[in-house]
């Protein structure tokens, strides 16, 4: 799993790999030396294998924008088990952070050759997209 990205919102921080699929979801830490437990709900457990596709902000024509914003909650897609396309929304961004990664790997850039495979049984977005149109 190679993580480059850390989106934190104010309850939970999406790790995220070059492609913007979620890898992983782990409780934001809340500056103490408590060790944070949480109780993964639902909606968090499915952002694990969902692909980044926007960011809401209503300061812009459309509301929405192509890259995360600080402030802004982040748009995450999965297809689930009966091929429905699923729109999940996360809190506001409070830190959005870039991390080393594989010193010879560049992220890709969105509109290119598309995902690698997710953690779960689910296709990002492109794949799908991609699919239905051959």
């Amino acid at each position: 799993m190679n993580i480059l990205r850390s989106a934190v919102t104010p309850r939970w921080t999406f790790l995220l790999d070059g492609d913007g699929v979620c890898r992983a979801v782990v409780p934001t830490a809340d500056g103490s030396r408590k060790p944070v437990v949480r109780t993964l709900t639902r909606e968090v457990h499915d952002c694990v294998g969902a692909q980044f596709v926007g960011a809401v902000d209503a300061r812009v024509p459309g509301g929405v924008v192509a890259k995360p914003r600080l402030g802004a909650p982040m748009l995450l897609a999965y297809v689930d088990a009966d091929s429905r396309i699923r729109l999940l929304r996360t809190g506001p961004l409070v830190a959005f952070q870039t991390h080393a990664g594989d010193a010879g790997r560049e992220d890709r850039d969105p509109e290119s050759s598309g995902p690698r495979s997710c953690v779960r049984p689910r296709q990002p977005m492109r794949a799908v997209l991609r699919a239905a149109a051959t």
